[in-house]
C-alpha cells in the first residue's frame, strides 16, 4: 500500500531543516494534566514534566487555564512580570487571568481538578488523567471520558502491582508511579514526553536517575473564602478547612462559624454532605432545620416573612426549571429512539443484500479453490521430489567438504609440527656451528705453531709429491674424460624423460579443469532451480495467505480495506514525524531478529531497529514477539502484534519485525523457520563472548551466513571492536552500544538507515 499525506497531518508536520547544527520548529506541542478529585499530583506531574522537559534547553510554558477551579499559580513567592507572569527554573510561568499569550515550544496546561463539564479539544498532544491507584476509580473515570469523549493515559499514584492490572485489563494505558513528591520526574513519565517531542522535531533530554529541581515557593498557608454557585462552586458550599495537595501548597477556606445569639433562637442550622459520583463535588448544602416555636417581634416576623417568600420564589422558579428539563429530554429520547429504530431498518436491509452477494460470492470462490487445491497438490509432490533430490546432493557435497576440511586441518598441524621441529633443528646446528667456531679458533692458533715446524717437512714432501701428482694427474685426466662422456648421455636421457612426463601432468591438469569447470556449472544450474522454487512456493503461501485474509474479512462484519484508511485515526490528528520525500517507501519490509541465547538483547535490537524504520517512514511499525521475550512499550507508530486484528494491520502496514528469541528455538519450531525464510533480513543479536557461537553457525551455515547481519550488543572497548573486525572479515556486522528502545538517534539512527537502504535496494 502507498504511502501518502492527507491534509491534516499535513498541516500538522514538522519541517526539520539542519543548517550550522540549528533546528527550526514548525508547530507547537501541547500537553495537558487534570484529575477529577483532589491530592492526586495532577499539578506535581505538571511541574514535573515542565523541568524534565527544559532539562534539554526547551523553551516551556506551564498555563493555568481560566477554567481552573482553585488558582494556586498566583500565590508564587517570586518576581513577577506586569502581566502577572513569572519564570522559575528556565519555565514561563502563565497564572490564571494572564493576557499575555504564551510563545514558547512546549506548552503544558494544569486544569488541576475538572468538573463534569470539561471538555477538551483536538488539540493536544498529549492529555494525562492524574489519579490514585485505587480501583474503585475505574468505574467513575470510564463514565467520565464516555461522557467528554477524551482521549489521554491514566497516571497512577502509589497503585500496586495487582491494581495497576486491573486498569491495564480494563483498557487503559497507565503509567504507575510510586512517590509523587520527590523533585524528579518519574522514569516512565519521562519516556513518554520523549516520545511525544520527538513525533514533534524536539530534542528530548537525556534522562539519569539522579536528576531534579528546586520547588516552586508556595505559601505556606493562606484563608480563601470558598465561592458559591451551581455545582462544586455552583449550588454552595460549606465553608471547610483545605488540606494541601501533595508537595504544592493550595489556599484554605475558613470553617463557617455557628450562629449567636438572637440568630441560634431562631433557627439550628444543620449541614449534611452531597458527594458526586467522581469524587469532585464533596460540597456542603445548608439544610435548615425544623421551625422553632418561639414568639417573634414584629421586626423579626416581618424579616422571617421576607426570607420565607424568596425561599418559595426560588423553590418555584427550581421547580420550573427542572420541568422544563424534564420535558426536553423526553422529548430527546424519543427523538434519539425514532432515529435509532430507523438506523436498524436501514442497516437490517444493507445486511440481507450482502448476504446475498456474499453467498453467490462463496460459491464462485469454492470452485475456484478446489481447481487451484488440486493444481496445488500435483505441483507439491513435484517439488517435493525436487527438494528430496537437491537434499541429498547437498548431504553428498557436505560430507565431501567436511572431509576436505578435516584433511586440510591435518595438513595444517602437521606443517606446524614440521616448522616446530626446523626450527628445534635450526636452533641445535647454530650451537654446533658456536662450537665450532670456538674449536677451530683453537685449532688455528696450534696449527700456526706447527706450521712452522712443518714446513720444512711439508717443502720436502710437495717435491716428492709433484713427481707422483704429475704421473696421477695424467692418469685422472683420462678417467675423467670417460666419466663426463657418460655423464653427458645420462642427462641427454632423463632430460628426455622430465619432458615427456611434463606433458602428461599439463594433459591431466587440462581434464581435471574442464570437469570442474562442467561441475561447478551444474551445481550453479541446480542452485538457480533451487532458489526459482524457493521463491515461487514463498510467493504461492503469500497469495494463499492473502487469499484467507481477503475471505476472512469479506466473511466478517469489519470495515473493509478501503473503509479502514479513511477512518479517522488518534495519531492522525495529533501526531506528525519530520521526514523527506526520498524516504517514502512503499514496499514491504520483514526483519527476523534471533540470538544464540536468552540475555543477548535480542529484544531491544528488534525495537531498536522497529524505532528506526518508524523514524524513517512515518509509518505502522509492527513487531511479532515469542511469548517468553522481553515486554517493550509501544510508541503510537510501534505496535506489538498481539491479535488477528493486528496481524492484518501489519500485513497492510507491510514493515514486520519479528523477534524469536534464541536460535535453535527457531529451527525446532516450523512457523518461526519459515517466517527466518521468507524474511528480508536476518539478524543475528551476538555479544563478544558469543565468537565461538559464531564461529560454529558460519561453518553450518556456510555461504548462507554471508546474507546475516550479525549486530553486537555492548561492545564499547574499542580493541574488541578490532578484534571482531578482524575475525568477521568479509561478513556484515554492526555494532548496537544500547539497550534503549527510544533513543535511537544520531549515529544509531544513521547506521540503520544504511541497513534500512541495503534492503530497499534490493526491490
Amino acid at each position: 500500500m502507498p504511502f501518502s499525506l492527507d491534509k491534516i497531518r499535513f498541516l500538522k508536520i514538522i519541517y526539520i531543516h539542519y543548517k550550522e547544527r540549528q533546528v527550526i520548529k514548525v508547530s507547537l506541542v501541547k500537553i495537558g494534566f487534570f484529575s477529577l478529585k483532589d491530592h492526586t499530583g495532577c499539578s506535581s506531574f505538571a511541574i514535573h514534566a515542565a523541568n524534565y522537559i527544559a532539562g534539554g534547553d526547551n523553551s516551556v510554558a506551564v498555563i493555568e487555564p481560566d477554567t481552573v477551579l482553585e488558582p494556586q499559580y498566583t500565590d508564587v513567592q517570586v518576581e513577577k512580570n506586569e502581566d502577572g507572569s513569572f519564570e522559575f527554573n528556565n519555565i514561563h510561568f502563565y497564572p490564571q487571568g494572564c493576557a499575555t499569550e504564551p510563545t514558547e515550544d512546549v506548552l503544558i496546561y494544569d486544569f488541576g481538578r475538572v468538573t463534569i463539564f470539561q471538555k477538551f479539544d483536538n488539540s493536544f498532544d498529549m492529555l494525562y488523567l492524574c489519579t490514585s491507584g485505587d480501583a474503585s476509580n475505574i468505574s467513575d473515570i470510564g463514565e467520565y471520558l464516555t461522557e467528554s469523549n477524551a482521549k489521554c493515559e491514566l497516571i497512577l499514584s502509589g497503585a500496586s502491582k495487582e491494581e495497576f492490572q486491573e486498569f491495564k485489563n480494563n483498557g487503559y494505558t497507565c503509567i504507575s508511579v510510586s512517590d509523587k513528591k520527590e523533585m524528579v520526574c518519574p522514569y516512565d513519565l519521562a519516556v513518554k514526553l520523549g516520545l511525544t517531542l520527538r513525533r514533534k522535531g524536539i530534542v528530548d533530554p537525556v534522562y539519569h536517575k539522579d536528576w531534579t529541581y528546586d520547588a516552586l515557593p508556595f505559601k505556606k498557608e493562606e484563608i480563601k473564602e470558598e465561592k458559591k454557585g451551581f455545582f462544586g462552586g455552583l449550588f454552595g458550599k460549606k465553608k471547610k478547612d483545605k488540606k494541601p495537595e501533595e508537595d504544592i501548597p493550595v489556599q484554605k477556606t475558613p470553617l463557617k462559624t455557628e450562629p449567636e445569639g438572637e440568630e441560634a433562637s431562631l433557627a439550628e442550622e444543620k449541614y449534611h454532605v452531597k458527594s458526586n459520583e467522581f469524587g469532585s463535588f464533596d460540597d456542603f448544602e445548608d439544610v435548615p432545620a425544623p421551625e422553632i416555636a418561639v414568639e417573634l417581634s414584629k421586626k423579626e416576623q416581618k424579616a422571617a416573612e421576607k426570607a420565607a417568600e424568596k425561599k418559595k420564589k426560588q423553590e418555584e422558579e427550581q421547580r420550573k426549571k427542572e420541568e422544563a428539563e424534564a420535558k426536553a429530554k423526553t422529548e430527546a429520547e424519543e427523538k434519539e429512539k425514532a432515529r435509532q429504530e430507523e438506523l436498524k431498518r436501514q442497516e437490517e436491509l444493507k445486511k440481507a443484500a450482502e448476504e446475498e452477494a456474499h453467498q453467490k460470492q462463496l460459491k464462485e470462490q469454492a470452485e475456484r479453490e478446489l481447481a487451484e487445491k488440486k493444481k496445488a497438490e500435483e505441483e507439491a509432490a513435484r517439488q517435493a521430489e525436487l527438494k528430496r533430490q537437491a537434499e541429498l546432493k547437498k548431504k553428498q557435497e557436505k560430507e565431501r567438504k567436511k572431509k576436505e576440511a578435516a584433511e586440510a586441518a591435518e595438513k595444517a598441524r602437521q606443517k606446524a609440527i614440521d616448522e616446530e621441529k626446523r626450527k628445534k633443528e635450526k636452533a641445535e646446528a647454530e650451537e654446533r656451528k658456536r662450537i665450532e667456531d670456538e674449536k677451530r679458533r683453537k685449532e688455528k692458533e696450534e696449527a700456526e705453531k706447527q706450521k712452522a715446524i712443518e714446513a720444512e717437512r711439508k717443502k720436502k714432501e710437495r717435491e716428492e709429491a709433484a713427481a707422483r701428482a704429475k704421473e696421477e694427474a695424467e692418469k685422472k685426466k683420462a678417467e675423467e674424460e670417460a666419466r663426463r662422456k657418460e655423464k653427458a648421455e645420462e642427462e641427454a636421457r632423463l632430460k628426455a624423460e622430465r619432458e615427456a612426463e611434463r606433458q602428461e601432468k599439463l594433459e591431466q591438469q587440462k581434464r581435471e579443469h574442464e570437469e570442474k569447470m562442467a561441475r561447478l556449472q551444474a551445481e550453479r544450474e541446480e542452485k538457480l532451480a533451487e532458489q526459482k522454487a524457493k521463491k515461487e512456493k514463498l510467493r504461492m503461501e503469500r497469495e494463499e495467505k492473502a487469499e484467507m485474509k481477503r475471505l476472512k474479512r469479506e466473511t466478517s462484519e469489519k470495515p473493509s480495506l478501503k473503509e479502514l484508511i479513511k477512518m479517522p485515526k488518534f495519531s492522525d490528528k495529533s501526531h506528525g514525524r519530520a521526514r523527506k520525500l526520498k524516504n517514502n517507501f512503499s514496499g514491504h519490509i520483514s526483519v527476523f531478529v534471533t540470538s544464540f541465547r536468552h540475555g543477548c538483547g535480542a529484544s531491544y535490537t528488534a525495537g531498536s531497529l522497529a524505532v528506526a524504520l518508524a523514524n524513517r517512514y512515518n509509518r505502522d511499525i509492527y513487531i511479532d514477539r515469542a511469548d517468553d521475550n522481553a515486554s517493550l512499550p509501544d510508541d503510537y507508530l510501534v505496535k506489538a502484534i498481539s491479535t488477528e486484528e493486528d496481524r492484518f494491520e501489519a500485513y497492510k502496514s507491510g514493515l514486520i519485525v519479528y523477534d524469536r528469541g534464541p536460535y535453535e528455538n527457531v529451527k525446532a519450531n516450523a512457523v518461526d523457520n519459515s517466517d527466518m525464510l521468507r524474511s528480508d533480513l536476518n539478524i543475528m543479536v551476538v555479544t563478544y563472548e558469543d565468537l565461538g557461537n559464531v564461529a560454529k553457525f558460519i561453518s553450518e551455515e556456510e555461504n548462507q551466513a554471508y546474507d546475516w547481519l550479525f549486530v553486537f550488543n555492548h561492545v564499547t572497548d574499542k580493541e574488541r571492536q578490532k578484534d571482531i573486525e578482524a575475525a568477521m572479515d568479509g561478513y556484515s556486522i554492526l555494532f548496537l552500544p544500547q539497550h534503549d528502545f527510544s533513543a535511537v538517534t544520531g549515529q544509531l539512527q544513521k547506521d540503520w538507515n544504511s541497513v534500512i537502504d541495503t534492503m530497499v535496494n534490493k526491490f
